[in-house]
Formats: structure tokens, C-alpha cells, sequence
């Protein structure tokens, strides 16, 4: 016997061919009725939806203001957008701010007049701290900020 009739000997008389007899198949059928019932009600519930949709656009149809009645005077309207605004021209915006903060950095004016602070410009405030230097503390001073 050779290698080719062997196997097939095992797969004619093995437990492979025993369950070649039975069905492969599902026996049992689906209920129709069952099927029936659920698609009935599906259907049903659809239609109930659609109905309750369709008296409500009935009621707010019918409950609805003429557009040419006038608005409450007890409200009254505000037509303006909350911030932040659009910029019309966002360009000379940035000149306008740039404008405005070139002119407190380079002019005197007062900080806070009661107490006697004062604002000088850029190039003032640097030759003054180039003529009197930076202030230093002393030894006393760091002594009792440590303590």
C-alpha cells in the first residue's frame, strides 16, 4: 500500500467521514410569526412618531406671530455683538498703538503726581543710570534682609 491509498484509507473510514453523514446545516427555521410581529411594530412605532411630528408642527404652525407684528415694548433690542469686535482695519490699529506707546516712552509726564513719581524718557533714564550707576546694596542691608 502506498503513501497515497494510506491516506486515503484514513479519511474514508476516520472519524472525518462519521460526521460527513450528519446535515451541515441549521434544522431549525425562523419563526415567521415572531418576525412578523416585530416588524409590525417597528412600523407602527414609525408611524405614531411621525404623527405626534406632525401635530407638533400643527400646533407651532398655528401658534406663531405674524411677521409684521411689532415687538414687545418691553424688550428692547440690542443689535450689538458682545466682544471682542472685528478690527475694520486691523493695520492702522497697530499704528495707532504703536503711535500712542512711542509717545509715553519718550515723553515726561507724571506716574503718580501726589507722590511725587515721575515718567522720563528712555534715553534720559539710561544716561542717568550710566552717571549714578545702579543701586547697591550694602552689607546692612543684606544682614537684616536675611534675618
Amino acid at each position: 500500500m502506498d503513501q497515497h491509498e494510506k491516506i486515503q484509507s484514513k479519511v474514508t473510514n476516520g472519524p472525518a467521514a462519521q460526521n460527513l453523514s450528519s446535515p451541515t446545516h441549521e434544522l431549525r427555521d425562523a419563526n415567521v410569526k415572531n418576525l412578523w410581529l416585530i416588524g409590525g411594530g417597528l412600523f407602527g412605532a414609525v408611524l405614531i412618531v411621525l404623527a405626534l411630528l406632525a401635530g407638533l408642527f400643527a400646533f407651532y404652525t398655528h401658534h406663531t406671530t405674524a411677521p409684521d407684528t411689532k415687538a414687545s415694548t418691553f424688550i428692547v433690542p440690542d443689535n450689538t455683538a458682545p466682544g471682542p469686535h472685528i478690527q475694520s482695519d486691523p493695520h492702522e490699529d497697530l499704528l495707532k498703538l504703536r503711535a500712542s506707546e512711542d509717545s509715553v516712552l519718550t515723553s515726561y509726564g507724571w506716574v503718580d503726581k501726589n507722590t511725587g513719581v515721575a515718567r522720563v524718557p528712555i534715553s534720559v533714564a539710561m544716561k542717568m543710570i550710566v552717571k549714578k550707576g545702579l543701586p547697591v546694596r550694602n552689607q546692612q542691608e543684606e544682614s537684616k534682609v536675611k534675618e
